[in-house]
């Protein structure tokens, strides 16, 4: 900076003034470029300043935001250790030895087994179980109520349906007695019912003695007739037997054709006959493939000469004769 004002001291001497200049107003020149100088001097000084003032109002900021940040963080952790006090302070935990039959919450061994249970008196316990055996009792007697109730009333509908059909029994025991009609034997019988039985009995043996006779011709009938059919089951037994014999023989001389067979012989048969089938096919799909080429060519030579006749009309002389 010393040496920048000794230059500019040397640049402010007179004899670096141009000579069509005065010296007044070289004067003037330096005096306004001093000014220009020192306020270029001040404005950078002032940038520096304001440069610092910035960084210093940054750092500030910063060092603000952490401490509102840990205010922040100690209010909030001097408000929980606070409801913490008045949670200590009003909700005390307290050890409660009770038996284990009056306990009805699964035990793990952990306090956090009853977190959500309830300490009830014994005697709310007691009378609420006295309104449940009571309601379970009379629930009890409406179940018994209704079930003799649907008892007799099977019962009363069963008497009622028995009572029904033996009216029905005795109106139909009515309707036929009502549809019974009195012949002479009937009258007969009603007034001398022993002479009745005798003549009955008289015409019973007489028709046992037709029926016994007819079941005796029946069954000499039937005797005979078995006999027969007996005997043309033993003729059928030994055609059956004779033709089992001749099955066999013949599945004998099955088997031996069969192993005396020259199977090459019959596959050698089998492709030769296969072949001239083949054949026989082939020729005649060649025989219609060329009838049907003859009578395209003969369609298109009637075609042809359609056309030559329509080219070349023919003429026809008249004469006058």
């Amino acid at each position: 900076f010393h040496d920048f004002l000794r230059g500019l001291d040397v640049l402010d001497q007179y004899s670096n003034c141009p000579s069509h200049i005065d010296v007044n107003l070289w004067n003037i020149m330096v005096q306004l470029r001093r000014t220009k100088i020192e306020s270029e001097f001040k404005l950078k000084a002032s940038v520096q300043e304001l440069a610092e003032a910035e960084t210093t109002l940054n750092l500030y900021t910063l060092e603000l935001k952490s401490r509102k940040e840990n205010s922040a963080v100690h209010m909030a952790e001097l408000k929980a250790a606070r409801e913490e006090k008045l949670l200590q302070s009003r909700d005390i935990q307290l050890q409660i030895v009770m038996p284990m039959g009056l306990v009805e919450v699964p035990l793990t061994g952990h306090i956090s087994d009853f977190a959500s249970t309830v300490l009830i008196r014994r005697e709310i316990v007691e009378d609420i179980n006295k309104e449940v055996q009571a309601a379970g009792e009379k629930k009890i007697a409406a179940m018994n109520t209704v079930t003799n109730y649907r008892h007799v009333n099977k019962l009363k509908e069963w008497e009622c349906r028995k009572l029904r059909m033996e009216c029905e029994d005795l109106q139909n025991k009515i309707n036929n007695i009502e549809k019974v009609k009195v012949t002479v034997e009937v009258k007969q019988y009603l007034k001398d019912p022993d002479k009745y039985s005798e003549d009955i009995l008289e015409i019973n043996s007489d028709l046992i003695n037709r029926v016994s006779e007819q079941y005796e011709s029946i069954l000499s009938s039937l005797a005979t007739k078995i006999k027969e059919v007996e005997e043309k089951i033993k003729i059928k037994k030994k055609e059956n037997k004779k033709l089992d014999d001749d099955i066999i023989n013949l599945k004998c001389d099955v088997s031996e054709q069969t192993l005396e067979r020259d199977l090459d012989f019959e596959k050698d048969m089998e492709e030769d006959k296969r072949k001239r089938m083949a054949a026989i096919v082939k020729r005649s799909q060649l025989v219609r493939q060329i009838q049907q080429a003859h009578k395209d060519n003969m369609v298109l030579q009637t075609e042809l000469e359609l056309l030559r006749l329509k080219t070349y009309p023919t003429l026809k002389y008249k004469s006058n004769i």
